[in-house]
């Protein structure tokens, strides 16, 4: 008998039902019969018919076309090979090549011209109708989304159930809703992901899927979940589920603390660093000043060979802007700079001015004395009272006058006005913006110097300081380094959510440089301390007004000192 293989594909369990691997391997076995075929090998995939190289079986198949066991390939219909035409080509294009015939036991498969026209037009056709179910699908979920219900899923988000039958709203699972509360509470407090997840597991507390063993993706995964705080959304956030839908299982304040842990956990990950103790600004603290990316580190060993032929190993600890690796526009500094050098130099400028509580915050209670856009915003609002009014005022003359020049006259002096009213909104809203960063910058202000009088114990012995302690005290006070490329002046630059190096007898105006909080000191003339430069300005009597708290100052680092290589 003539050796052949049979090869069956479903993707769906409504496919299952309908054709199903049973109903397939019953036929491909009779007709082989009839054909005087024996099936020696069976191939069954669970896949979509659009994509042939993810399928493991089919790949099976064709690799084993050129293995010379069979001399036919069956299939329960064309379709089941792949619903693209330009696949089912390629397939049939193999089998001949190897000398293996396909055949399909409900279509016809001719080796003309005519036949492999009519093959491809079955197949493009087969293909626009798995587009069309696609497009049907998601028309009817987001139909279903816009009448105000959840969209369609097997089983419901871990902590809820479904409310009825209909699955179109949720209700609190009083199971797995305590989990949920336990999970980001743990979180809010600082617990990392691996922790949180070798305790579920230990505690024996099963899965949203049924498992047994918790991990940190699917911990992560619940974290950024906004459903448990009762908001809900579907068709990717674009459209907004009435009130009710989903209940609230946990605070928006738990949710946003357990949501700032995971983003600094991430940010102060050791990720792939073979020593992380050795980077003091990594994740976070480093960035490029020619690109603005954030610098990754190089921590290697450089080796040359000495007069006497030993060869001498050195540590190479680098920050370096990786500008050039994967990403669409390159950087064209690309600085590098020596990590223990800058570490060092960064830290003994941040830590000096914070042994001086006091003298740090006389710049703070002086900036903080006053709301600097107060006086402009009360203006701004009178005229606005007086503007309305003196357009309501001709509003109502107008409908007693008579004379048509008179009319048009007063015609203009209404859009005027209401021009005018319109001009000053403007400036009112960009008012009550800066008086809302003002404020927030003043709360963190607030905090920073909070902090840093709670650590005056701990700052007056630095030493015993572990690098998490340091990196803890630079995220409270808002530091970040920008590295230019060697040559550059200045050749790196700190910034600082507080005042550093402020000496308290000399007044100085803090202005702000951008909508990102970053500013620096601005001055008439520079003045020059060792390595540090800065520049100073005397605050005019006529400006007090000092809208951010944070000095920029320029560290110029010495001429690195290269082994010879």
């Amino acid at each position: 008998m003539t050796q052949a293989a049979g090869y069956i594909r479903v993707s769906t369990s409504q496919q299952a039902d309908q054709y199903g691997p049973e109903i397939q391997r019953r036929d491909i076995v009779a007709q082989a019969a009839a054909d005087g075929c024996e099936i020696i090998e069976w191939y069954e995939d669970h896949h979509s018919g659009l994509h042939l190289w993810t399928r493991p079986e089919m790949g099976r198949l064709m690799s084993d076309f050129h293995s010379g066991r069979f001399e036919i390939a069956y299939f329960w219909r064309t379709d089941r090979l792949s619903r693209d035409p330009l696949h089912v080509a390629y397939v049939l294009t193999e089998a001949a090549k190897a000398g293996v015939e396909i055949r399909a036991i409900h279509d016809t498969i001719e080796a003309t011209d005519e036949g492999g026209l009519i093959q491809f037009i079955k197949g493009f056709v087969g293909k626009k109708e798995v587009e069309a179910i696609k497009q049907r699908t998601q028309a009817g979920r987001k139909a279903r989304a816009r009448a105000g219900k959840l969209t369609a899923s097997k089983r419901p988000t871990y902590g809820f159930k479904f409310r009825d039958a209909t699955r179109s709203a949720y209700d609190i699972d009083e199971a797995t809703a305590p989990i949920v509360v336990r999970i980001f509470e743990q979180k809010a407090a600082g617990q990392s992901l691996r922790k949180i997840a070798a305790d579920l597991t230990a505690a024996g507390i099963p899965t949203a899927t049924g498992g047994h063993c918790w991990n940190g993706a699917s911990v992560s995964h619940l974290l950024v979940n906004e459903r448990y705080t009762g908001r809900a959304f579907a068709w990717k956030g674009e459209i907004e589920l009435p009130a009710g839908t989903v209940p609230r299982i946990i605070s928006d304040s738990l949710f946003e603390a357990a949501n700032q842990s995971l983003k600094a956990g991430r940010a102060n990950a050791p990720k792939k660093i073979k020593r992380p103790d050795a980077f003091l600004l990594r994740n976070g603290y480093c960035f490029c000043g020619h690109c603005g990316r954030q610098m990754g580190v190089k921590d290697g060993y450089r080796q040359y060979i000495a007069a006497d032929g030993s060869v001498i190993r050195y540590d190479q600890k680098q920050y370096c802007c990786n500008g050039n690796k994967g990403h669409r526009e390159s950087c064209d500094g690309r600085p590098k700079i020596i990590s223990e050098r800058l570490d060092q130099q960064v830290w003994e400028r941040v830590i000096a001015p914070l042994r001086d509580v006091q003298a740090l915050s006389n710049p703070l209670d002086t900036q903080s004395a006053s709301d600097p856009v107060a006086r402009s915003l009360a203006t701004v609002q009178s005229h606005l009272a007086n503007t309305a009014r003196k357009r309501n005022n001709r509003t109502r003359r107008l409908a007693d006058v008579d004379d048509d020049d008179l009319a048009t006259l007063m015609m203009g002096e209404i859009k005027a006005l209401t021009a005018h009213h319109m001009m000053l909104e403007t400036e009112e809203a960009n008012l009550l913006e800066r008086q809302r960063q003002w404020q927030t910058q003043q709360s963190d202000l607030s905090s920073a110097l909070a902090f840093v009088e709670a650590m005056r114990a701990v700052l007056d012995d630095t030493d015993a300081l572990t690098n998490d302690d340091k990196r803890l005290l630079l995220t409270a006070l808002g530091v970040k380094v920008i590295v230019f490329k060697s040559g550059h002046e200045p050749r790196f630059a700190v910034t600082a959510s507080i005042p550093l190096d402020i000496s308290p007898a000399q007044d100085m105006l803090l202005a702000p440089t951008g909508t990102d909080g970053v500013v620096s000191v601005q001055s008439n003339t520079k003045c020059q301390v060792g390595r540090r430069t800065w520049v100073r300005r005397m605050r005019p009597a006529s400006n007090a007004a000092a809208t951010s708290a944070s000095v920029q100052f320029a560290t110029r680092c010495p001429t690195d000192q290269r082994a010879p290589v």
